[in-house]
């Protein structure tokens, strides 16, 4: 379980899995995967995929906010990765984006996990 507005997240998934699929060609991979992080009381989302990757340069604007990575020509990542990126942000979850092995990317979210005891 994580800690967050229940609909942002829901978008935030649904744009990076939306990427995934959409960049990902006919018989390739996504991995999901949903487990707790290294770091004590945060949980990680990543979704990998064996698509073509994303550039160096485009990785960095989308995670800079007076980027413009709305705006973005690149044709790897379009709204949905900005609007997860902004998402993100807002629940101070550090998004991570890197090459996948052999091929591909991974995008780790770190969320701040709730507290179940309560419950």
């Amino acid at each position: 379980h994580a800690m967050g507005d229940e609909i942002l997240l829901e978008q935030l998934f649904a744009n990076l899995l939306d990427n995934a699929i959409r960049y990902t060609p006919a018989g390739g991979r996504i991995d999901v995967t949903v487990q707790s992080c290294p770091e004590p009381g945060r949980v990680c989302l990543a979704i990998a995929d064996s698509g073509p990757g994303m550039p160096t340069d485009h990785r960095r604007r989308i995670q800079t906010r007076s980027s413009g990575g709305l705006r973005s020509p690149v044709p790897v990542a379009g709204f949905g990765l900005a609007i997860a990126a902004e998402i993100a942000r807002l629940h101070r979850a550090p998004l991570d984006v890197r090459d996948n092995t052999p091929s591909g990317t991974v995008i780790t979210i770190s969320l701040p996990a709730a507290d179940t005891r309560a419950r």
